[in-house]
């Protein structure tokens, strides 16, 4: 999502975008080509060969004003090197620091705690830090100016725990959910596009009762975010997403890389954390749940530091970024 929310930007911009991926779902791949970008799919990841043979020959015939965009743990040094040597430029969205070195043009770390990451850089490279370069897609924009209603007790329940599949977590959750005293309850899960098991999600919530939705594909997701009162979410890119719209939530670590996220979001009062997903009772994550609900003070509080935190002008600084990489610094800010 992320990735598609920086393409978004290049695009508003006016340039062009080609997705080079893996991606075996049909429903992301089809969100990308309705947006007007190419997709070219990788048979291989690196390291295989075919991976980097692929990228450098679609590179070749395409312009050395084109910027290559790499996201994933798995892209090395090497990988950097052999793509600046072609000729074009390098931006790496990173959330680790965890390489030795960064030999690329920029370097966007949009967590909470990228400031504390220590990168080794070349000199020229450009490193951009922090939750003011949040990805978000262009769809949030439209909500920057609308305002939360925080209500006395909150009955309107939003979870969505990422694309993949988090095992048998949703079910607890539901549970959780079930056991609150709360006829006005209303929950709407949204299982991930790569989630196996939304079948026998469907069926669970069919059980608890009619005011439980299951959503496997979600066209609008801020006006999702706008109806409910209170969100649970995994520590990725819908943290920043809640942040800007002012959902008090709750977070569940699914992945390393997201513990970090999750604890500095609790740190800051924007979030609940929860910790491990594997480490989360029914009758906990039921409790903080109802505290939570029963809890304005704080849900207003989580909600003034979400809006704090990001302002949904991410895209637009990093964007800006780029053009003053490309010597363009002349009437091309995006940002107001």
């Amino acid at each position: 999502m992320r990735c598609l929310a920086w393409a978004e930007a290049w695009q508003s911009a006016g340039g062009n975008v080609t997705f080079l991926s893996r991606c075996e779902s049909d429903q992301l791949r089809g969100r990308i080509e309705e947006e007007g970008m190419a997709f070219i799919p990788l048979e291989r990841s690196y390291p295989d060969p075919g991976d980097l043979e692929t990228t450098l020959r679609t590179l070749e015939g395409m312009p050395k004003t084109t910027w290559v965009t790499l996201d994933g743990y798995h892209f090395d040094p090497c990988y950097h090197d052999e793509l600046r040597a072609s000729g074009h430029k390098v931006v790496v969205i990173d959330d680790l620091a965890h390489l030795s070195t960064y030999s690329v043009d920029m370097v966007v770390n949009q967590n909470l705690y990228a400031g504390e990451l220590k990168y080794h850089c070349d000199s020229g490279t450009r490193v951009l830090l922090g939750t003011d370069y949040a990805l978000l897609r262009r769809e949030f924009l439209a909500w920057k100016s609308w305002k939360r209603r925080v209500p006395e007790t909150a009955s309107k329940i939003l979870v969505t725990l990422g694309g993949g599949d988090p095992g048998e977590f949703p079910f607890l959750i539901l549970e959780g959910i079930n056991g609150v005293q709360n006829p006005r309850l209303q929950v709407r899960m949204i299982a991930g596009a790569s989630n196996p098991k939304i079948d026998a999600l469907k069926e669970a919530a069919a059980k608890a009762g009619p005011g439980f939705e299951i959503h496997g594909h979600v066209a609008d997701m801020p006006a999702m975010m706008a109806w409910a009162d209170v969100g649970v979410c995994a520590g990725g890119t819908t943290c920043w997403e809640f942040a800007f719209m002012g959902l008090p939530n709750l977070i569940v670590v699914l992945a390393e890389n997201q513990l970090l996220v999750a604890e500095g979001m609790g740190r800051r009062g924007i979030s609940v954390h929860l910790g491990w997903h594997h480490e989360i009772s029914r009758t906990r994550f039921q409790r903080e749940l109802e505290a939570l609900l029963g809890n304005k003070e704080r849900r207003l509080l989580m909600c003034r530091e979400g809006r704090k935190l990001v302002d949904g002008l991410g895209c637009q600084r990093v964007m800006e970024a780029v053009f003053q990489k490309n010597g363009e610094t002349q009437g091309r800010s995006l940002c107001p």
